[in-house]
């Protein structure tokens, strides 16, 4: 059970170590989000896409 704790640890940490140096690359692009959601901006729905995406996949590893 210990053992199954930490192999969950080093994924999420593994995890949140890959999505940290992706969203570093994905800012240069598409720039930050706006202080307050903007439906009309992309650079706000590109976000908001992404980190859905990254929950969905979090989650889905974490299982």
């Amino acid at each position: 059970m210990k053992k199954d704790k930490n192999i969950d640890q080093e994924i999420r940490n593994d995890l949140e170590r890959i999505f940290r140096k992706f969203d570093k690359e994905l800012e240069k692009y598409i720039g930050k989000m706006c202080p307050e959601f903007n439906p009309e901006c992309s650079q706000c729905r590109l976000n908001l896409i992404y980190n859905k995406f990254k929950k969905e996949t979090y989650d889905e590893m974490l299982k």
